[in-house]
């Protein structure tokens, strides 16, 4: 993005904006977003602008905005939508900020009115997209730079990645503050920082971007962020996981250190990486369990995933445990102390560097856990060979 100190993208103008100019620009999705944002702000850096514009209009599609979308939407507002605006006279540009401008009352109207009737729906009730806004596909999944562990142990593959921290920001209508909370509540127990910036309007509209040192990560729907603080817990071959909204969470906060989750969000991160591996349907998904009681619980699953797929399963236990043979599944007993300390799952993708992911964690109080997940290749390769070569 080296156009974005560029002095050259300034736009002036020095006319009255009419109300046909008004209209004309409005029939726009991204240029109605600049303008309802400036409602609840004086003046915007064009990083800010890019950020609330990307999520906006991913929220409006109904699903999570992607870096594509933010790189996207930077060109689109630089050399489209930020100069017709100012051309017009509906804003001030100066190539690294936009500045609201006083607009006769006929005009402040029109666009106040545009946004109350494209925000009068109930965001709480909504089944389908809240906005019309113009055809836009891209890949839900957010880039992943490779990045070494070599761990020495599950709880050494945990401190490793300790220093990685995210930025969250929240925007929200007043209406719908209480969001704010509850997204500095779940982050509280994460390396994240959290800013709240003011969306215009009276209805609870409310989403979230994530960002981390490389810039953007993605956006997603306040909808979907609740359904991650209790969600409901699928089978791989559930046709309602592949629709489960809260699993775009998964992927914007990958390789971020979480320091409190419950037995149940755990549970729910487990399932995402067991359905990547039914999907694939081959390669080797090694799972650690605490104890034998919670390895025997799962048993029936792996037994379906073996049966349906040409998956190599391995489970370590903490304990002596000599079930009858099981087909396809290998039992590890693992006496270590680590293994009884740590909850973790490891799939290699068959090879396929796009389905690699793990997770790994350790309780430090009664189903309390801190660890991270991650779909990085280079990871998931360490955390597999140090599994095999360790306990196999």
């Amino acid at each position: 993005m080296g156009d974005r100190d560029d002095p050259d993208l300034a736009v002036t103008s020095q006319s009255t904006p009419t109300a046909d100019d008004v209209y004309r620009l409005l029939q726009t999705a991204s240029r109605r977003f600049v303008l309802y944002y400036l409602l609840a702000h004086e003046r915007v850096d064009l990083e800010e602008l890019t950020d609330v514009t990307t999520a906006w209009h991913a929220v409006a599609a109904g699903r999570v905005g992607t870096p594509t979308d933010h790189e996207l939407r930077f060109l689109s507002l630089v050399h489209n939508d930020l100069p017709e605006l100012a051309e017009a006279g509906l804003l001030s540009f100066d190539g690294q900020a936009v500045s609201r401008k006083r607009h006769p009352a006929q005009i402040q109207q029109i666009i106040e009115h545009s946004l109350a009737y494209e925000t009068s729906a109930d965001p709480t009730e909504q089944t389908e997209p809240m906005f019309v806004v113009e055809g836009e596909e891209s890949d839900e999944h957010t880039r992943h730079h490779e990045r070494s562990l070599e761990p020495t142990s599950l709880s050494d593959a945990i401190d490793t990645i300790s220093d990685r921290r995210i930025s969250v920001t929240v925007y929200t209508t007043a209406a719908a503050s209480a969001f704010v909370t509850a997204v500095r509540e779940s982050f509280a127990s994460k390396n994240a920082t959290v800013n709240h910036r003011e969306l215009p309007g009276e209805n609870e509209l409310a989403f979230l971007t994530i960002g981390d040192t490389d810039g953007f990560r993605g956006a997603l729907s306040a909808r979907r962020f609740h359904a991650f603080l209790s969600p409901p817990i699928y089978r791989p071959w559930d046709d309602e996981f592949v629709h489960a909204g809260y699993r775009a969470l998964f992927d914007l906060i990958d390789e971020t250190l979480f320091t409190s989750m419950d037995r149940r969000q755990l549970l729910a991160a487990s399932r995402e990486i067991e359905d990547r591996a039914w999907r694939v349907g081959s390669g080797q998904l090694r799972v650690c369990f605490q104890s034998v009681p919670k390895l025997r619980a799962q048993i029936p699953l792996f037994k379906r995933l073996h049966e349906e797929t040409d998956l190599e399963i391995h489970c370590y236990a903490p304990e002596a445990f000599d079930p009858p043979e099981l087909e396809g599944i290998r039992i590890h007993n693992s006496p270590a102390p680590e293994v009884s300390r740590h909850w973790a799952l490891v799939f290699d993708g068959d090879g396929q560097d796009g389905y690699k992911c793990a997770m790994v964690s350790r309780e430090v109080e009664a189903d309390a856990f801190e660890g991270f997940w991650t779909y990085d290749p280079v990871m998931v390769d360490e955390l597999t060979a140090y599994l095999s070569t360790t306990y196999e």
